[in-house]
């Protein structure tokens, strides 16, 4: 069966397809192709013998005139194949309902979005091509899916979204807290250096002001000696400071690494700049962080929690100076 329609994927406006009657079934439309199709209108198509027939079209950008073809080998098809896209639950592996879902191709244009029903499966006839899958639900991370459609029928694709954590209980000594309606935008004032200060506004993050700066009430992460890998127990550190940072978009933040105060300055210098930015990215690749809101910042053994002259600590004190800190910069 050969009809014209803008329904499907195509060159532009209408084009000219095919279906085929399989087993009382129609097989997904395929597009026939240049020169058959282009930008344009292109419809009433007739073949009068396996090579040569008629069709309309406007794409002379006049009104509508009859054109004749000649092919050899015969019909030249693009083919569309049937592809599955599942939301699913990256722990449970159960469906996400009511999921949101925005179909793009190569070119970074969306071709489908939609709300899922309770299963979040849906179904589309794709040319074989690049494409990007973006899907998002309440309680989730939003999440962009690469798919690369072959040449071939039923392809399934399977988008997994973290759920995102409940915040953790803030417990704040009344007599230190400051509560404000208002956007942080002062310092607090503090005679003595060492104590910490709890601000927060409505529906703000709970931070804490340092020596006038202000940072996520939430501990460093650590390094081991030598290294600037994210050990298990920094990522989900680093975990629970990615949901922060989704929850409110508007904070941008500092990472600050630093060193023990073993090896020479310049060794240290580079350690720590490789921690900053292995930092970073861990926040913007597995915490789906836009980069741009992330600065980072090496200071090598220069900002010791615990200085060490003459190298005289222990373990557990050099520990405590490997680390990379968090300060909000643009709230």
């Amino acid at each position: 069966m050969f009809f014209a329609s803008n329904g499907h994927l195509g060159l532009g406006m209408l084009d000219n397809f095919v279906s085929e009657l399989v087993d009382n079934v129609f097989t997904a439309p395929t597009n026939l192709g240049v020169p058959i199709n282009s930008q344009y209108d292109d419809f009433g198509i007739n073949y009068y013998n396996e090579n040569e027939g008629f069709f309309a079209s406007n794409r002379n950008k006049k009104d509508d005139n009859i054109f004749k073809f000649k092919q050899s080998g015969g019909p030249i098809f693009i083919r569309e194949y049937i592809n599955t896209f599942e939301i699913r639950d990256a722990v449970t592996k159960e469906y996400i309902p009511n999921a949101q879902v925005f179909l793009s191709n190569r070119k970074k244009a969306e071709i489908y979005s939609n709300t899922l029903d309770d299963t979040s499966v849906f179904n589309m006839n794709l040319l074989a091509d690049h494409y990007e899958l973006k899907a998002e639900s309440e309680g989730y991370y939003a999440k962009t899916l690469p798919v690369e459609v072959l040449e071939k029928q039923d392809q399934k694709h399977v988008l997994y979204l973290k759920q995102i954590p409940p915040p953790p209980p803030v417990v704040v000594d009344p007599v230190d807290a400051i509560i404000t309606e208002k956007k942080i935008d002062k310092k607090l004032k503090e005679e003595d250096p060492t104590r910490f200060a709890l601000l927060t506004d409505v529906d703000g993050p709970p931070v804490i002001e340092k020596d006038g700066k202000l940072f996520f009430k939430l501990a460093p992460i650590y390094f081991d000696f030598g290294t600037w890998n994210i050990r298990a127990d920094s990522k989900k550190i680093l975990d629970e400071l990615s949901a922060k940072l989704e929850r409110y978009p508007d904070i941008y933040l500092k990472i600050s690494a630093h060193t023990d105060s073993r090896g020479s300055a310049k060794y240290n210098q580079i350690l720590s700049e490789r921690r900053a930015e292995s930092t970073r990215n861990y926040i913007a690749l597995e915490g789906y962080i836009n980069a741009r809101r992330l600065s980072f910042k090496g200071f090598g053994e220069m900002e010791p929690i615990v200085p060490c002259p003459m190298l005289n600590c222990t373990e557990d004190e050099h520990q405590l100076n490997r680390r990379s800190e968090f300060e909000i910069i643009k709230y």
